[in-house]
């Protein structure tokens, strides 16, 4: 599992946060259903499928956003960066497949886009505090 995340460098969490933000962005916009789902009907659960890539990708741009402001840190911050991001990122993913697509009642209605979303903000802040904190700290 170590090499797996040390194969990841600055450049290459960058193209891959990028290209994974583009996806998420045609996903957005409805492009794969428009032209691939509506014209074939005999595709049932495409609509679904499509939803569910949308709900693993909304986590890309916030991962852009980081890896961006990254690039010009010192290494030793990239790296527990890059750490806490992989962690996360198996966590999100196994959290986003397991979790139910609706939950609850017309009153408490919890629903798997809610909780990629709310998991995207706790990403957000934990990876803000993390960057600060390690990059104000003196060594």
């Amino acid at each position: 599992m170590k090499s797996i995340v040390n194969w990841f460098t600055k450049n290459k969490i960058l193209l891959s946060s990028f290209i994974a933000t583009i996806l998420f962005s045609i996903f957005y916009f409805n492009i794969p259903y428009n032209y691939i789902c509506k014209p074939n009907l005999y595709l049932e659960s495409c609509g679904e499928i499509l939803k569910f890539f949308k709900i693993i990708l909304i986590i890309s741009p916030a991962l852009l956003f980081f890896s961006i402001i990254t690039l010009k840190t010192k290494e030793e911050l990239f790296w527990k960066w890059r750490k806490f991001t992989f962690i996360y990122l198996c966590i999100y993913l196994f959290i986003a497949t397991i979790f139910p697509w609706y939950i609850g009642d017309e009153f408490l209605n919890i629903q798997k886009a809610h909780v990629s979303i709310f998991m995207v903000m706790i990403y957000s802040i934990i990876s803000l505090i993390l960057i600060f904190y390690k990059s104000l700290k003196k060594n």
